[in-house]
């Protein structure tokens, strides 16, 4: 377990096996444990896992939330462990987080596995801007996704 700062952002992460390293991103509305649940520490493998800023442990700055800063928050751990070269993966959200580091520093990225790809090649709309907003006020708090799930606006928006 650990932390480090980047862009005066708290950004928390673990590790767990050895080996070769690989960097897993978790999806919108997870935090680090959905990279243990997803993928086993194989022999010969060192999995790292992120609460991604705004998830988890992580701290948040909405303003400057995008696949940008999420490539680089990833991007920057690595850094942080000295891992030049690495394989990267990344689920939903996690997907667009990966795909943006592998784009940035392709020769660091030995392999890259985009799971479940979530993202549009635009502005949201505000209601959706509105729905993450009251997501990343949620998602701290303790039951934080039930209270989510609880909220009218998510309600009147599932209903459509």
């Amino acid at each position: 377990m650990g932390e480090f700062i980047h862009r005066s952002r708290r950004l928390y992460y673990e590790i767990r096996g050895e080996g070769r390293p690989l960097l897993f991103l978790h999806g919108l509305g997870n935090d680090h444990r959905q990279g243990l649940d997803t993928i086993d520490a194989a022999e010969g493998r060192c999995l790292i896992v992120m609460d991604e800023q705004g998830h988890g442990r992580s701290d948040f700055c909405p303003e400057e939330m995008s696949f940008d800063s999420l490539g680089e928050d990833a991007l920057a751990l690595m850094d942080h462990l000295v891992w030049e070269k690495f394989w990267l993966a990344g689920i939903s959200m996690g997907a667009g987080a990966a795909l943006n580091a592998a784009l940035r520093c392709p020769r660091r990225i030995e392999g890259l596995a985009l799971i479940r790809p979530a993202w549009i090649d635009g502005p949201m709309e505000e209601p959706v801007r509105q729905l993450f907003t009251l997501l990343a006020a949620c998602l701290p708090r303790e039951n934080g996704r039930e209270l989510f799930r609880q909220e009218e606006a998510v309600s009147a928006f599932a209903a459509g």
